[in-house]
Parts: C-alpha cells; structure tokens; sequence
C-alpha cells in the first residue's frame, strides 16, 4: 500500500481529540496549590504558563506522532479502522500502540466496499461514485477514512506528564505589624428607668447638700481658728508693745533743766546794732518758773517715739543719727512729740514759749550772744562760727559750752520750733510769758539759728518763721514743762 502524509482536517481533528484526552488526564492528576499570602505574586502565574507550554508541546508531539506515516512497508492493513491496544481498566490511557492506516484501498479485498469488482480494478464505490481505474499496476489510490470510530490519541501510559511546582520565587521576610487594640465595644445605650432617675437625682441632691454644709462648718471652723490666731496675735503685741512702750519712753524722754521764775527785757535793743523791725518794740516780760530739756531732742529721742507711734522716721542725710539733734521735722511733729510724751508720762509736757525761750536763752544777760556782743571763735555750730562744722552739718548735742541756766545749742546746730503763732513784731505781746496764738498760726515761729546760717541769725533777739507744715535739714526743736 502507498504511504501518504494525513490531510490537514485529519491533523486538526486528531490534535482535537488528544487535546480532549490530555485536559481530560490533567483535571485528575494536577492540583496546583493555593497560593501562599507570603508567596510574591506572579510566582503562580509563571508556573502556570510553564504548565501550559508544556502541554502545547506534549500535544504537538502526539498529534505528529499519530499522523506520521508508516514507513516499515508491507501490507499491514486489512481494515480502515484502527486497532488500540486494550488497556487495563482503572488506569489512565496512554498511548502504547497505535495502529493507522497507511492507506485505505478503495476496493477491500474481503468486500469491505459494497459492489466492488472482484479484480479491484473497477467498481462504485459505497456511495455509488464511479473511480477511475489506478492508473499505475499495484498502486491503490486511497481516500479519508471514513469510519464513524474515532482515531484514538491517547497519550501511552508511561508519557503521563507530571506538573510540579516552579522554582520557589524570593518571598520578602513581612514586617510585623503594630498591636492594635480591639476597639471596646460601644455599649448599646438604655433608656433609663424615671423612677430610677429620680432616686439617683435625690441622691445626688443629698450628697450636695451634705458636703456643701461639711464645708460650710469647715469654714467656719477656719474662721474660728483665723480669728483665734489673730486675738493670741493681737495680745501678743499689745503685750509686746505695752513692754516696748516701758522701754520706749524713758528713752523717748529728755533731761530737763530747771529755769527760775523772773523778768527781763524781751526784744532787740542795745548794744544790739543789727535789730529788725519784726524784733520791736522792747518790753517788759515777766515769767513763770517752768522746766526746759537742757538739749536739743536728739534722734534718739524722736525715734523712740516714732516707733512707739507708726509715724515715719526723719531723714538724717547720713550724717548719724543717735545724739545728734533731729531735724526734717516740722512744728506739726514737734508738737506730736510733746502731746504723746504727755500722754506716757503724766507730765504737760509741751513747746515752750516765745517768751520763755528768749528768756531762758538769756539767762539774766542782755549782750547779743549769750557769751558777748561778738560770735567769736569755735562758741556755736553756724557758718562762720569758726567749729570744725562750720557750714558743713549738725553736730552732737553738748559739743558746745552751756549758757547761765545750763542749756546747751542755744545758738546755732538746728532752729527750734515754739508755740507762738508767726506775727510781726510784739506789738500787743503778753507781758507774762505766755504764747501769742492769733494772727497767722499756718506759720509758726523759730528761734536760735541753725548750723546753716550765718552770725547774724543765731543773735539772742533773732526771730524767724516758716510754714508749720513744712520741714528742713535745719529744723528742730526743744521742749518745756
């Protein structure tokens, strides 16, 4: 029988049918494992893609090799069907042994073709189609099969495919993710009962009420002790002031010198040559026996009783304080001092007198220094006095000699503040001693002369005034009883 290449529709409907088979094979033999979450995507996919070139190719090959020719000649074929070999139920069908016609004789020679001659040369054919005679001696034109039996491609059994898996792909190590807490379940709320409600209401109520009123005793208890506290405080330092006052007053009190009763001349006369009309007219002044501190009231002094009494501590400009005399101090303060030491002591203490000051000041002599008619040299505290404080500052109370009666400074160091109210002149003057208080008592009058002045200030006669309101560096005082 002559070979000859199978046609196209025979190719295609043969890679069909082992197509079928294979697929069919497949389905029970692959399983692909599921992927992994730790696997990088695409690893799969590749090793499906592999899988399916390779069947492709396991499909080409057994579509040719049932379709290749038979080229081992002879004769083999005595029927157009195909003869498998059986195969062993259970097991999948492999293709082992395959039998395909070379050709297909048109005449059979076992009267395959219905009406065939008997040479085979001549005949029609099952369809009833006249051939043509072969036109060559031994050579039988062949034509598709035509059986009804599909040509059976079953791969051998020992061609089974095996898939497995690709080369496993590098697998990123995952990064641990964070520990999130459970969100807490949202409560599902609950329409609360009113009565419930209302015993909660009252309850809270109570309790309000309960601790507004435990710190409203708590306060008062506060309020107790707060005012416990300053009773025992205010006790103490009454206690302490009452003992401080002890002390503070005979501090506070000045060494007094007795002044005897007597009359003089009061005003500026010879041998004074540098009289003012506000010194005039002379006149006859007769006083009483009374008592004068012997020296200017020191700081010390002052202090005692600014302390005692609140009031502000004069300014010393740094000179030292002590038993200097006290100054910046106007007539107000001054008589602040007297009425408070009054008051301590049980004595009338007070300022002193125009009169009484020019008359003890003068201690029976009419010159116009208490030691002559000239300032002389190193006598008093003045500018040009000629003492190492000349113009310069105030000096210790005592520095210099005292006058007839004792008294010390009564010219020069600070001016001394009387009770006199300021008038021109002593026109209408007492003649007993006692202190002018009409006219104008917004100024007071200041006698003696001061560290600041020169000579001519500090003159027995001499009569100044200033504001009662008013301090100075150069302002001071003394104090009689």
């Amino acid at each position: 029988m002559t070979d000859r290449y199978p046609s196209a529709m025979e190719f295609i409907a043969a890679l069909d049918r082992a197509m079928d088979r294979i697929q069919a094979t497949l389905d029970k033999t692959v399983v692909l494992p599921a992927p992994k979450p730790d696997v990088v995507p695409g690893s799969n996919r590749v090793a499906l893609a592999a899988v399916l070139v390779v069947m492709m190719l396991v499909s080409a090959i057994a579509a040719w090799m049932i379709l290749q020719p038979d080229t081992s000649g002879g004769d083999k074929v005595a029927d157009s069907s195909v003869t498998l070999a059986p195969q062993p139920a259970g097991t999948d069908v492999g293709i082992t042994e395959r039998q395909i016609p070379e050709a297909l004789s048109r005449n059979d020679g076992d009267g395959g073709n219905a009406g065939g001659t008997e040479s085979g040369t001549e005949g029609v054919s099952a369809s009833g189609t006249d051939r043509p005679a072969n036109p060559v001696a031994g050579v039988v034109e062949t034509e598709p099969a035509t059986s009804a039996d599909p040509i059976d491609v079953t791969p051998p059994q020992d061609s089974t495919v095996a898939v497995t898996n690709a080369a496993p792909a590098q697998v990123a190590s995952p990064q641990p993710l964070p520990d999130v807490p459970e969100p807490a379940p949202t409560p599902v709320p609950v329409a609360p009962d009113p009565e419930q409600q209302r015993l909660a209401e009252a309850a809270r109520a109570a309790e309000d009420a309960r601790v507004a009123e435990e710190r409203k005793q708590q306060a008062a208890a506060e309020r107790q002790k707060q005012e416990a506290a300053r009773t025992a405080a205010a006790a103490t330092a009454a206690a302490a002031a009452e003992k401080d006052l002890r002390n503070l007053v005979p501090r506070a009190t000045p060494q007094m010198v007795s002044i005897p009763a007597g009359s003089f001349s009061m005003g500026c006369g010879a041998p004074d040559t540098g009289c003012l009309a506000a010194e005039q007219p002379v006149h006859t002044v007769k006083v009483n026996g009374f008592r004068l501190s012997k020296f200017e009231i020191t700081f010390d002094q002052y202090d005692a009783f600014a302390t005692a009494t609140g009031r502000a501590r004069p300014d010393d400009k740094g000179w030292g304080r002590g038993n200097r005399p006290v100054m910046n101090v106007n007539w107000e303060d001054a008589n602040a001092f007297v009425g408070w030491l009054a008051a301590q002591t049980g004595e009338p203490y007070r300022l002193p007198t125009e009169a009484e000051w020019e008359y003890a000041a003068r201690a029976g002599s009419s010159t116009v220094y208490l030691w002559g008619n000239e300032i002389g040299f190193g006598l008093a505290n003045c500018t040009g006095c000629g003492s190492n404080f000349d113009g310069d500052r105030t000096s210790p109370v005592g520095t210099f000699a005292a006058n007839g009666f004792g008294l010390h400074d009564i010219h020069g160091n600070v001016w001394e503040w009387v009770q006199d109210c300021w008038q021109e002149g002593y026109s209408g003057a007492p003649s007993d001693g006692a202190a002018r208080l009409g006219g104008n008592c917004s100024s007071r009058v200041l006698r003696g002369g001061s560290w600041l002045n020169n000579p001519s200030y500090l003159r027995v006669a001499y009569r100044n005034w200033l504001s009662a309101n008013l301090r100075d560096v150069n302002t001071g005082f003394r104090i009689a009883r």
